[in-house]
């Protein structure tokens, strides 16, 4: 769930959000991050949706990759905290502050939740056929 829906927002994110301000060097580079970002999400939601595994998404395993989604965000602002980096400029509480930060991590949280329940509404039409 967590890789699934990992990749989804990562694709989202990134091409909403960060695309902008990240420029690769190289050629190299650039065909490594279209590949991050665009293609493998691609791939991976397509793969997903052929080849399954099929029947696993329950609401238990939907909890429990919120709540693993969770610790992740703690650790990001604690580590941020004690360090003054964060891994996204839209969560830097030194850039943005933590009204700004904390709304961000939200939204991503509460577009996590859609996307899973979204996921499992599909696993579960899937069930019927």
């Amino acid at each position: 769930m967590n890789g699934l829906v990992g990749v989804i927002i990562t694709a989202i994110v990134y091409n909403l959000i960060l695309r902008g301000i990240h420029k690769p060097p190289n050629t190299l580079l650039q065909f490594a991050n279209e590949s991050l970002h665009v293609i493998l999400p691609i791939i991976g939601v397509l793969s997903w949706l052929v080849w399954g595994p099929f029947r696993r998404i329950q609401f238990n395993v939907i909890v429990g990759s919120f709540l693993s989604m969770l610790v992740y965000g703690i650790y990001i602002f604690i580590r941020g905290y004690l360090t003054n980096q964060y891994p996204y400029p839209f969560i830097n509480v030194v850039r943005v502050g933590y009204i700004k930060a904390l709304y961000a991590a939200g939204s991503v949280f509460v577009l996590f939740l859609g996307l899973a329940l979204l996921l499992w509404a599909i696993d579960c039409f899937r069930r019927r056929i």
